[in-house]
């Protein structure tokens, strides 16, 4: 929970505990300074955080129908008269919070549209093994508090969860202090994306992107004590590894599915998931994916509750069917299967896909994108969590962590907008 600390005059104030939307770690302990016409990060900053807040807008920005500026009603009216007359809809983005996409999700049962995260590509890769094969996963504060052993498989925790390191590896006190005192921590990927620390050793185990599926294959085999011959560089660290994990009380593997190359994706992340189970033959080990950044957590858990289903889900005819190849908007819009994208993104991480121009394009989202777009009607929205209030689902998916305002704007949230709209389709 967010707290005023001090107001050094009238307009400006400094704000403690206050929780970052900018990765889906949703550190809850940074320190921001408001002024009427800025806010800044001055405490517990990240690479990621960082841009975030440098991105942000305080001024107010109008919303817009054929690039005419006009009133937010209008603007919400027009939107619902497109949908209206659009004969397949799609909802893609969904860089929002919690609430918002609840109501998303009931406004595309309402007009029958399909409805995708930005970043479900990664995620359902995440997804497809754990419903073919299944997974022992754990949480953040498991790892932090109880892994002696911990593997990161290519996930950058130098810039993207850059702060992984120090809140989740290197914690000043842990409820095993034995598992935190003898911590090894190991990382195999590209050098570039490994992390470092002041407090303990990283051993790094350095392969190209596309080299993490083989050495994974060749770890496990090392692990079941599988005689190899091979002549890659890194047999002797791999071997040394397996040893590791074998030995382990407590062993953890990380990873991220976008760190992964994209045709390799579910290959390495099954074989981490058949990895663990191996090891909990013996001792005991766990799997942590770090991933849904943008919200995507947050679809994916609103997704399964409202839905029965993972992303990438039509309402076409009129209930929820879930196919991931079939409902993946830049397929259907290659084959001419969407007269009208509604793309959500109040993060401004991310473009809406080129469209045919007989695509009608609705934007719901940050100022700035929108500004660069020449979106049919274009609403900007402000921040969750600095702008307004919000609820975003943690990289673990077991905490939706609510985040306060920070920030007084007179930008719309994109749950207002969504409400209004499912009032008028």
């Amino acid at each position: 929970m967010a707290t005023t600390q001090r107001k050094t005059a009238k307009t400006e104030k400094t704000i403690t505990g206050a929780v970052c939307p900018f990765c889906s770690l949703l550190c809850d302990d940074l320190t921001v300074k408001t002024t009427e016409s800025s806010i800044s990060l001055l405490r517990n900053t990240c690479p990621n955080a960082k841009q975030g807040f440098d991105k942000l807008v305080t001024e107010h920005t109008a919303p817009s129908v054929g690039q005419s500026e006009t009133k937010l009603h209008t603007a919400v009216s027009a939107t619902a008269e497109i949908i209206a007359q659009s004969q397949q809809v799609a909802f893609g983005g969904l860089g929002t919070d919690v609430d918002a996409l609840r109501t998303l999700y009931k406004l595309a049962a309402k007009c029958g549209a399909v409805i995708d995260h930005m970043h479900s590509e990664n995620a359902l890769a995440n997804v497809s093994v754990m419903q073919t094969l299944g997974w022992y996963n754990t949480t953040l504060s498991e790892v932090k508090n109880r892994a002696d052993v911990i593997l990161i498989v290519g996930a950058d925790c130098k810039n993207k969860y850059a702060r992984f390191v120090e809140k989740i590896l290197e914690p000043t006190s842990a409820i095993s202090a034995a598992a935190r005192k003898s911590r090894r921590v190991i990382y195999l990927g590209p050098r570039k994306n490994a992390p470092s620390s002041k407090k303990l050793p990283v051993e790094i185990i350095p392969c190209e992107q596309s080299e993490i599926a083989t050495l994974l294959s060749v770890l496990r085999a090392q692990v079941a004590k599988k005689s190899l011959q091979t002549e890659l560089p890194q047999h002797k660290n791999l071997a040394a590894l397996a040893e590791q994990l074998r030995q382990a009380k407590y062993a953890n593997i990380v990873w991220s599915a976008n760190a992964l190359a994209p045709s390799q994706s579910r290959l390495c992340i099954e074989t981490i998931s058949r990895l663990v189970g191996q090891l909990n033959e013996t001792t005991r080990a766990a799997g942590l994916p770090l991933g849904g950044d943008e919200g995507g957590m947050s679809a994916q858990q609103v997704s399964s509750w409202l839905s029965g289903f993972p992303l990438r889900v039509s309402y076409a005819q009129g209930i929820p069917a879930y196919d991931p190849r079939e409902n993946n908007i830049e397929t259907m819009l290659s084959k001419g299967g969407v007269d009208c994208l509604v793309w959500v993104d109040a993060f401004g991480r991310s473009m809406p896909p080129k469209l045919p121009s007989a695509v009608r394009l609705i934007y719901i989202g940050h100022p700035q994108i929108g500004k660069q777009l020449n979106a049919d009607v274009c609403i900007p929205v402000g921040l969750p969590g600095v702008h307004h209030s919000a609820r975003l689902v943690r990289t673990d998916a077991v905490v939706t962590v609510p985040l306060d305002r920070l920030y007084r704007t007179k930008l719309p949230s994109v749950k207002s907008v969504a409400d209004s709209l499912l009032a008028e389709v």
